[in-house]
């Protein structure tokens, strides 16, 4: 359920392009520190048109990747024998339930900061992620 999910996800994200505007890109390094100062440390909001900033493309970005590794380490821990080599590649079965550990505390390190993301951009913000549509004002325009 996992993987198929990941696999809608992404399948998703390219056939509506979408990918364009939520990878990471390197042009937005410079970006990541001052929404960081903003959101966190409440320093000023930087000026920017684009539908994710940087530190939110950096968010979907890593949780994309930690997927990809929580889902290799784990076909690697539930059958070591079989995909032994992948055990190996990966740099032994201890390295492996590590590596699986930290995953999974990507994820749990992904889902509070998303949820306080929610909340700090509002109801519409909100509503959009369930719909697809953003309230603008009183039209309903597609979520850009």
């Amino acid at each position: 359920m996992f993987a198929g999910a990941g696999l809608l996800y992404v399948g998703s994200q390219i056939a509506t392009r979408n990918y364009k505007q939520v990878l990471f890109a390197l042009s937005d390094i410079y970006g990541v520190w001052p929404m960081f100062r903003h959101y966190f440390l409440f320093g000023p909001k930087p000026h920017g048109s684009a539908s994710y900033n940087p530190l939110q493309k950096l968010a979907y970005t890593l949780v994309i990747v930690t997927g990809l590794l929580s889902l290799i380490t784990g076909v690697a821990l539930s059958k070591p024998v079989q995909f032994a080599w992948l055990v190996q590649l990966l740099g032994g079965f201890g390295l492996v339930r590590l590596e699986h550990f930290l995953a999974m505390l990507g994820f749990l390190a992904f889902i509070p900061g998303h949820l306080i993301m929610v909340l700090l951009h509002g109801w519409s913000n909100f509503a959009s992620m369930l719909s697809g549509w953003k309230l603008e004002g009183k039209d309903r325009l597609p979520k850009q």
